[in-house]
């Protein structure tokens, strides 16, 4: 598994999230030799925003917050899988939290978890990972200009 989504600026698990972990979990206790690292993050921009909205000031987000949003969000996966999924604590190891820019340079990023969103009208929507069976990961070359 490679990430579980939190929503900006929360660290409360979907029910989406939990189906996830549930399945995970599972697959854990099957592979006993297996370890697992947790790496908490956070997005500089969106979180951050999310974050500055839900302040009673309007203040600048630091990174302090950020991390601990990442730290919190790492937390409460690992206790979800020990507590609920009966894994091991001793498997699951807690790596640095990491805060992350939204898009790297030269790269566009188009949300899709959003209906208003075209993302999955540009691209193929019907397109499953065989593996995963979630919708496939989306690339596209694109051409800006200025209007």
């Amino acid at each position: 598994m490679r990430f579980i989504e939190f929503e900006f600026g929360f660290s409360e698990l979907s029910a989406q999230a939990t189906k996830k972990l549930d399945a995970f979990a599972k697959f854990l206790n099957e592979k006993f030799d297996l370890t697992l690292g947790i790496e908490g993050t956070a997005d500089r921009q969106m979180d951050g925003a999310k974050l500055s909205e839900k302040q009673a000031e309007d203040q600048a987000i630091d990174d302090k917050q950020l991390n601990m949003l990442a730290l919190t969000r790492a937390n409460l996966v690992k206790n979800y899988l020990v507590r609920k999924g009966q894994v091991a604590a001793k498997r699951i190891q807690l790596k640095p939290a990491k805060i992350t820019s939204s898009v790297d340079p030269g790269m566009v990023f188009l949300p899709i978890h959003f209906g208003e969103s075209p993302t999955n009208v540009l691209t193929n929507a019907d397109a499953f990972d065989p593996s995963a069976k979630i919708p496939e990961f989306k690339v596209s070359t694109v051409k800006i200009k200025k209007l």
